[in-house]
């Protein structure tokens, strides 16, 4: 599993560093011609990436490693003439002494020693697996592997998965500066992700369109244009996140006011959204000394502008008090509700910061909302303190 999720994230990589390049004009694709592969509009080299990830970093490369050899099969069984390729072998794994993959890198190359080595290591074998990739290879003449090999390229010793958060990072500083290519790296992971899925359902369905890399340019600048003073970058595309159900406390406040499941599930939604937004804004330093706590007054003087006038409700029934809570709620979810900053137009944030402040208790919407839950949370730490999210 993790080296699938490393394969996205190396793609993304190469995908920011063809923009550094000036070569936008670019579609990558995932899981389509390899485990990743970008295809240049002009019809000119495309790409084709094969990523090996090891948790082992001790892990070493032979000639007779099975992996290389399936991946130098797949590339002999799929290229084609009318298409230019160049071919990567990316592994976090380092050669051994003395190995073709010391001939086959960026520089230094000897294709012709490459071809004599992985020879050798053909010969010795007592592999099945090996000797099976290896069928196209031995239809070649010696000069036509070294033909094909001069479009094979081994990068070694590529970093683990987790570096290539600092990777990005570092990857990403000529569009964000120093200051927030953290962050930056941070938010456009969040996008790549779900792009990447919308991209392999596409396929499954039969559209075999690329990502293009003009969009992934245009997603560098946004993200960069709402790190100003007055906007912050905020993060759509987050996985659930998970919520104990009914035993979150500001889930139980919703429920005192018999708000519909389905609501529910929203509210759920907008706290996650905001609790890992707020967290992000914090973690990265994007944020102002106490801009947080002010925030949060703010929304709790909105939240006593629907609810404390008519504190004592006008109805004698527990059903009376419910309806007019809900609808005190839902007028105030409804309102203009304070923005961090001016520029941070997204709902959820100012209605999922207000269930945070339910959840710590510091705002409710029943009536009798403190002494209903006191009594059921009275041993109960609160979830959160002043200095997170």
């Amino acid at each position: 599993m993790l080296g699938y999720l490393a394969q996205v994230e190396y793609a993304l990589a190469r995908g920011v560093d063809c923009l550094l390049a000036g070569e936008v004009n670019m579609a990558l694709s995932v899981e389509l011609e390899d485990d990743f592969s970008l295809k240049p509009g002009d019809h000119s080299t495309s790409e084709w990436w094969q990523t090996k990830h090891s948790v082992d970093p001790t892990r070493t490369l032979s000639d007779s490693d099975v992996e290389f050899w399936k991946a130098l099969s797949a590339w002999l069984r799929h290229r084609r003439p009318q298409q230019p390729t160049k071919c990567f072998f990316l592994t976090t794994a380092k050669p051994a002494d003395g190995t073709s993959y010391v001939h086959l890198g960026a520089t230094d190359r000897d294709e012709k020693k490459a071809v004599a080595l992985l020879d050798s290591a053909l010969e010795k074998t007592k592999s099945e697996k090996l000797m099976e990739h290896a069928t196209d290879w031995a239809k070649l003449t010696k000069s036509g592997r070294a033909a094909f090999l001069t479009n094979v390229e081994v990068i070694h010793s590529a970093p683990q998965a987790d570096q290539l958060d600092e990777l990005l990072a570092k990857k990403l500083r000529p569009f964000f500066g120093p200051k927030y290519a953290a962050a930056g790296a941070a938010a456009l992971r969040g996008w790549w992700g779900r792009r990447v899925r919308e991209h392999l359902i596409g396929f499954w369905r039969g559209n075999a369109e690329g990502i293009d890399l003009l969009e992934l340019e245009a997603t560098i600048n946004g993200t960069r244009d709402r790190m100003r003073e007055d906007d912050l970058p905020v993060l759509y595309d987050l996985a659930e996140l998970p919520v104990s159900g009914d035993e979150a406390t500001f889930v139980k406040q919703l429920r005192m006011i018999a708000l519909h499941d389905q609501r529910i599930a929203i509210a759920i939604q907008d706290h996650n959204r905001a609790f890992f937004n707020r967290s992000f804004w914090q973690r990265e330093s994007l944020l102002r000394v106490g801009e947080l706590g002010t925030y949060d007054e703010r929304l709790k003087t909105a939240w006593k502008r629907h609810f404390l006038p008519e504190a004592d409700g006008s109805g004698s029934e527990a059903e009376t008090s419910v309806d007019d809570a809900r609808a005190r709620y839902l007028r105030l979810e409804a309102s203009t509700l304070p923005r961090i900053r001016g520029g941070v137009s997204d709902e959820f944030i100012a209605t999922g910061s207000l269930h945070i402040l339910a959840d710590r208790l510091e705002v409710g919407w029943h009536p009798e909302w403190v002494d209903r839950l006191r009594a059921l949370l009275v041993d109960e730490p609160s979830s959160e303190s002043e200095d997170v999210a």
